[in-house]
């Protein structure tokens, strides 16, 4: 099975959805998949030099980066050499994660009949269901994604909440649920606490409220209870965390990195005992999600203190890999003393998180994609050709 998965993070980058697309692709073609992965070219570099630089794989991985010039800071030229570079080399299954794509996604299925499937990151149909205050590009995300998606031939989800929501509103759409993968990882032969907290993702202070945590840490007076936090993603968040750890008088506890991948990421992951999945319960996405650093921190069997929302919850039970929690300082600061309180009981939470870990490899995931492909839902001699009974 032939397959291309369309991606704009830059290439090189450090977005979490660069992660996302690169070991969504690996996973494809650990499953047999012949999975070509296009991304935005931001250089001229190798391709193999940047994969072992960024992920530390010697392996080949097929990436294509595509280099365009920015319009006004819109990716139009992008999409469109990716297209032509699509119309003029065969494919059978194509799989983006972009909106914008796909006008030009739709147009390879009539021109050349080619099967695309959407994979959501978000859900953005009805807007009203968002709290958060509403910009022109969340309207034209919504507009893209009413009048796009019924004409694709499935949509392929990162949780099970945000699924029922594309079944309510696309009902008779093929839609799946695939959850985002663990990566291999050293798993560490715990003897005993590190007393070492650690945060993997966005600083993004209105959507990741790292300052309930800091809080949180400041009222455990123990001085040996650490913070790790990675992924700032320039010096002004770092210095933004940096202050606020020193106003709490916690700056000698706080350990504060930029965004980092490949063996750093792996060292750095290696020091934690306890991850931190912290998230504003006002943010939209964050309810549906399954964020990427629970599948970090299952990676390496560490248990962790997350936010109690739907997304996690449908995948995550409260004190069996980790503790689901109400995001205020109190809560952590309860949850933290907890968690640290007794070493057979979080080992035990341990060995759930190793079990949950390996049934979500990204293989897992690819190999769950394929069948639904071939023989699933998402099967050809299942799906219509335009779910909108229109044409282009």
């Amino acid at each position: 099975m032939k397959i291309t998965y369309i991606s704009n993070n830059n290439w090189p980058g450090t977005e979490p959805g660069l992660t996302f697309s690169v070991f969504n692709a690996r996973g494809f073609r650990q499953a047999g998949a012949d999975c070509l992965l296009i991304l935005f070219g931001q250089t001229s570099k190798p391709v193999q030099e940047v994969y072992k630089e960024l992920f530390g794989f010697d392996e080949e991985l097929p990436i294509l980066p595509i280099r365009a010039p920015r319009i006004g800071g819109s990716k139009f030229l992008f999409y469109l050499r990716t297209f032509l570079y699509l119309l003029n080399n065969n494919t059978e299954i194509l799989i983006t994660r972009n909106l914008n794509f796909m006008f030009w996604a739709v147009l390879l299925k009539k021109l050349r009949g080619v099967r695309i499937y959407f994979e959501s990151h978000d859900f953005w149909t009805d807007l009203s269901l968002r709290q958060e205050s509403i910009s022109a590009g969340h309207r034209r995300q919504g507009r893209l994604e009413r009048k796009w998606l019924p004409r694709a031939d499935g949509i392929i989800c990162q949780s099970e909440p945000q699924s029922l929501l594309y079944r309510k509103y696309y009902p008779g759409m093929p839609v799946l649920t695939a959850l985002p993968g663990t990566k291999p990882s050293v798993v560490k032969d715990r003897k005993g606490f590190s007393y070492t907290l650690g945060y993997i993702g966005s600083f993004t202070k209105d959507k990741y409220p790292l300052t309930v945590v800091l809080k949180a840490l400041a009222a455990i007076k123990d001085p040996r209870i650490r913070l790790i936090c990675i992924g700032a993603k320039n010096e002004t968040e770092k210095d933004r965390v940096h202050r606020e750890a020193d106003s709490l008088k916690i700056s000698d506890r706080v350990e504060i990195y930029s965004w980092v991948t490949g063996s750093m990421l792996e060292q750095l992951k290696a020091r934690i005992d306890v991850g931190v999945a912290v998230l504003s319960s006002d943010m939209f996405w964050n309810r549906l999600s399954t964020p990427l650093k629970i599948l970090e921190y299952l990676s390496t069997a560490t248990p962790f203190i997350a936010t109690r929302l739907d997304g996690i919850s449908s995948l995550i039970s409260h004190e069996k890999q980790g503790l689901l929690i109400n995001n205020t300082p109190e809560q952590w600061e309860r949850a933290i003393r907890t968690i640290y309180s007794d070493f057979s009981y979080y080992q035990q939470m341990a060995k759930e998180c190793a079990i949950l870990g390996a049934e979500l490899k990204w293989e897992h995931r690819a190999r769950k994609i394929i069948e639904a492909l071939e023989s699933g839902i998402f099967a050809q001699n299942n799906i219509c050709p335009d779910h909108t009974g229109k044409g282009l």
